[in-house]
């Protein structure tokens, strides 16, 4: 008489070999799609420039200029800005009107002011 079989002693069916075989294969798909998505982040992450310093002398307004500037009496400053040698100082009086006066970032003269319409 012969032993009974054990579930590991009969023979796997083609159907259940090819469903193992594609259940792999997705797996070490997926892993490999895992992989390459962080390798994609940490590259773009190091590829992003540091910020760096202005040059000497652009976006600077030297504290002797800075001093001899003169805005109207009455006018509240809301931003100040650089453009190349031009200093922008955006202003607004008590009625609320806004202004913009553009001044030489070496020397301090006043180049003009362009009154600010919001629609």
């Amino acid at each position: 008489m012969s032993a009974p079989m054990d579930d590991e002693d009969l023979p796997e069916p083609p159907q259940v070999r090819r469903l193992r075989l594609l259940v792999t294969v997705l797996t070490v798909v997926s892993i490999l799609g895992v992989v390459a998505v962080v390798a994609l982040l940490v590259i773009r992450l190091l590829m992003v420039p540091a910020p760096t310093a202005p040059a000497a002398g652009v976006g600077t307004v030297p504290a002797d200029v800075a001093e001899r500037l003169v805005l109207p009496a009455g006018e509240r400053i809301i931003a100040v800005g650089a453009a190349g040698p031009v200093l922008l100082i955006a202003t607004e009086d008590a009625g609320g009107q806004e202004r913009l006066h553009r001044f030489d970032a070496s020397s301090g003269a006043a180049l003009g002011v362009t009154l600010v319409e919001r629609e």
